[in-house]
């Protein structure tokens, strides 16, 4: 809204943006030769452009106002981290008000893996935990949830939170919703042998299952093995009798086969299961993890619902997780649910079905950067009956029977997922032609995941996902340290260095270090552009308008002139004791330019760098320090001294030094200053308080004195009024007479 009204105030020549989700910066279009200034105005002055970072009233000879950094407090998604789960739960509040105080108590269980829930009240009903309309997933997620009928237990041990190296948590498949494992199945195998399989309610993971089917079967002498797909998201069941009948019937059923997903019937020694939909992202899961693990980019975008109402949503960087997400979109007050989508894979944007004819299919729009596209929510909600946006990042590409491999290969690569089909010929007379799926994502987190539902494409694997391994340091006859990448760039392994791995060697490899200019001129002017952001702040509080008349709250303050000055006065002198070529800045392009800032000649600093890399480097940060030795200051008297002296100090340890003497907490400058305003302001609250003291005493002192005049008066008033009386009767008495 306040981009919009901006861009309308000013007929557009006016732009606002938001920069790295962390500033506004304003964009003057007009190609005019003034300065860009932003000044107080209304009722409120100064208030508003201070707080969204913009004031400038001094203005700044640029297309450009770039504005301080803002801080900002999402809104509050509750806690990310198990203790703050656990100190909601044993500090919570009943619905009558009363506080828990011990009678219900969650701890993590000893193995590590799990909630424990304590029920110390003694009561004889049940132990329910349930999730709630405001929160639907709660209960589950954490593993507790016990349906509405609860348990009789007092202490009841959740389900497993966490996976290890015996695989795929079972809570993590169906996209993390409740299943019933505790059921049975029976299976027969082609030969007619049979056998029920059950009691595997308690196990947690994919492979314990896997494991305990396969016993129970060989030990009834079923000929029938369970195992995970080679595409790694369901089952494939195996008849292993080798029998020559083709018409022998492999088959498996009941409830425990359903939630399986492999309860089916085929004349085939093998059944491909159902995907089972692993849930790859939870609430909890970190913004810089989605997107095939490329990250969200910071940016916003637009959500319109099905009753024309608009809200934007801005993806800073205090939007890391899931939930933190969610929660920002529902705080706008549209008409939509927002949440991960049943399979667990993505976001889901939907609408409570609408009856009004004015409804119209929801849409999400990019505004600034590629935050809705990274999220795969952009676009238009389908239809009216299927009003919703799935953000799911598995796509499904249909294939049908008459289509040749170059036709298969183009809707993969149309169907915009990071992954790149090609028809190769292997140059064999027995069906040359293969197809080939390339990941466009490395490492480990371009895994593909490939499920044909059925069909048999004969895929198979000719490169596993894995990351870069490089040993390091290693010395003859020792072992290094290895690391890892998910490119073949390693670029934060030595810093300031990136190494670019081109292939494998079993000898050590001499990596030869090049010097990166542009970068050291990146950082030389990052200083320049921090110190005149520090000037400006400075003259923010330091002015006076001569127009307007409105100062600053510091003008003509001794301490915020002697900051500017000390600042002005380290970037102006030499450095101390140099003896190489380069002992002032302007020598390497940083010179004072209008309004007292710093300007960059970013060429000059080049040039004088290729001349002299070692006089730039003592410029910038020598700091050349000798031990204080004995003096004899008389025959045979010695001064017994210690420590050091600077003897040679570059312009880096010369302003740290100074910034150290103006920041210290306790004796530097600016504290001295604050302590020296508090005293003012003490003082002038006791003055203030003596005179009131005084005023009320002499206001009491003036009451008395007029509540006495105001007696005489009245006094004087009556004895005014006889007196006229007294002649109004006299003159009747002479009349008489």
């Amino acid at each position: 809204e306040l981009q919009d009204r901006i861009a309308s105030e000013t007929g557009g020549v006016i732009s606002m943006s938001v920069i790295n989700g962390e500033r506004l910066t304003l964009t003057d279009g007009s190609s005019g030769s003034g300065l860009l200034r932003v000044i107080g105005a209304g009722a409120f002055g100064d208030e508003t452009a201070k707080a969204l970072g913009l004031l400038e009233s001094e203005g700044v000879a640029s297309d450009t106002l770039s504005g301080s950094v803002l801080d900002y407090n999402p809104p509050n998604s509750g806690g990310h981290t198990l203790d703050a789960i656990l100190a909601a739960i044993n500090n919570a509040v009943d619905v009558t008000g009363s506080a828990n105080a011990g009678a219900i108590t969650a701890t993590i269980a000893a193995d590590g893996s799990r909630l424990e829930i304590t029920d110390s009240t003694g009561g004889a009903g049940a132990l329910i935990i349930e999730n709630t309309a405001t929160n639907e997933a709660a209960a589950a997620d954490l593993g507790i949830f016990t349906g509405t009928d609860g348990v009789a237990d007092s202490v009841y041990s959740g389900k497993r939170l966490i996976g290890d190296l015996d695989g795929v948590l079972l809570s993590n498949l169906n996209g993390g919703g409740l299943l019933d494992y505790s059921g049975s199945m029976t299976v027969t195998d082609r030969l007619g042998n049979s056998a029920v399989v059950s009691g595997l309610g308690a196990l947690e993971t994919i492979s314990e299952f896997t494991r305990a089917i396969n016993q129970q079967l060989s030990d009834s002498g079923v000929q029938v093995e369970v195992q995970i797909r080679e595409s790694d998201n369901g089952l494939t069941v195996v008849d292993t009798t080798d029998t020559t009948d083709q018409s022998a019937v492999l088959s498996i059923s009941g409830a425990l086969a359903v939630s399986l997903g492999i309860k089916a019937s085929v004349a085939s020694d093998r059944l491909d299961g159902d995907n089972l939909q692993r849930r790859y992202i939870a609430a909890a899961t970190r913004l810089e993890d989605m997107n095939y693990g490329r990250g969200i980019g910071l940016g916003s975008f637009r959500i319109t619902d099905g009753l024309g109402v608009s809200a934007d949503i801005v993806v800073d960087r205090s939007i890391k997780t899931v939930d933190d997400l969610v929660t920002l979109i529902r705080s706008k007050g549209l008409a939509i649910k927002a949440g991960v989508n049943e399979n667990g894979d993505g976001l889901f944007l939907g609408e409570p079905a609408q009856i009004d004819e004015t409804f119209v299919p929801m849409t999400v729009t990019s505004l600034t950067g590629s935050t809705a596209q990274d999220l795969n929510i952009q676009g238009v909600a389908t239809t009216i009956e299927d009003a919703f946006i799935n953000g799911s990042y598995e796509r499904v590409v249909e294939v049908n029977v008459s289509d040749t491999l170059n036709e298969i290969a183009a809707k993969v690569n149309d169907a915009n997922i990071p992954v790149s089909a090609t028809v190769l010929n292997v140059g064999s007379t027995v069906a040359p032609y293969r197809l080939s799926f390339a990941s466009a994502i490395s490492g480990r987190a371009g895994n593909l995941v490939i499920d044909s539902n059925g069909a048999d494409l004969g895929l198979g694997v000719l490169t596993r996902a894995q990351d870069a391994r490089l040993e390091f340091a290693a010395a003859e006859g020792e072992a290094g340290f290895l690391v890892t990448s998910s490119s073949n760039t390693f670029d934060d392994l030595i810093d300031g260095v990136t190494l670019d791995v081109l292939g494998t060697s079993v000898d050590p490899i001499t990596i030869s270090v090049t010097r990166d200019t542009a970068t050291i001129a990146a950082a030389v002017e990052a200083f320049v552009t921090s110190f005149n952001e520090a000037i400006a702040r400075l003259e923010e509080y330091d002015f006076y308008d001569v127009e307007s008349g409105q100062k600053g709250v510091l003008l003509g303050d001794a301490t915020a002139a002697r900051i500017r000055e000390s600042l002005n006065a380290a970037v102006r002198d030499s450095a101390e004791g140099l003896t190489t070529q380069y002992t002032y800045l302007q020598q390497v392009g940083i010179t004072f330019g209008s309004g007292g800032l710093l300007e960059f000649d970013q060429e000059k600093f080049l040039d004088a760098y290729e001349q002299d890399r070692v006089a730039v480097a003592n410029l910038f940060e020598q700091l050349e320090e000798v031990e204080l030795e004995p003096e004899e200051i008389a025959p045979g008297v010695t001064t017994s001294t210690s420590g050091s002296t600077v003897v040679a100090r570059g312009l880096g340890p010369i302003i740290e030094s100074l910034l150290e003497g103006l920041t210290e907490s306790s004796i530097g400058t600016i504290a001295r200053a604050a302590d020296a305003r508090d005293n003012q302001i003490e003082l002038t609250e006791s003055r203030i308080e003596s005179y009131e003291a005084r005023l009320a005493a002499k206001r009491e002192r003036l009451q008395r004195e007029f509540a006495a005049m105001e007696s005489i008066l009245a006094s004087m008033q009556s004895q005014s009024n006889s007196l006229l009386s007294l002649q109004s009767n006299i003159g009747l008495v002479q009349g008489a007479i």
